[in-house]
């Protein structure tokens, strides 16, 4: 039979694992937020050098050399690859949280007394 402290002891460091995981997780995550975020500024400002180049060739009457404007070919294309990169660290922010619902999951199958949050029975020691 399992004595108190070794109960606890087991505990503890049952907690201490999933604290570490899920720090680990949210660290990946933030860190792919703020690339999504600098992303989507970058391509807020080359979204308004866009507008603003076609804006000046329509002034100046050029509306049929728009399509061929080598700054304008440039943004767009610019623009198209940070939409792209936006897509992939989307997509990586959700394989970081299946990756860990996963091994949460599987945790909780191997009897670790874990549940699918990650968190065990009471969500914390029993004394």
């Amino acid at each position: 039979m399992e004595s108190s402290w070794d109960r606890l002891k087991r505990q503890l460091q049952d907690f201490y694992q999933v604290a570490a995981e899920k720090t680990d997780e949210l660290a990946r995550v933030s860190a792919r937020r703020i690339d999504v975020l600098s992303l989507r500024r970058q391509l807020s400002q080359e979204m308004v050098a866009l507008g603003s180049r076609v804006y000046e060739m329509i002034e100046k009457e050029k509306t049929n050399l728009v399509s061929e404007d080598p700054e304008v070919l440039r943004r767009i294309e610019t623009a198209r690859r940070l939409e792209q990169e936006i897509a992939e660290s989307e997509s990586e922010i959700e394989e970081i949280r299946s990756a860990a619902a996963e091994r949460r999951a599987a945790q909780a199958r191997a009897g670790r007394g874990m549940d699918e949050t990650g968190e065990g029975p009471g969500s914390g020691p029993s004394f």
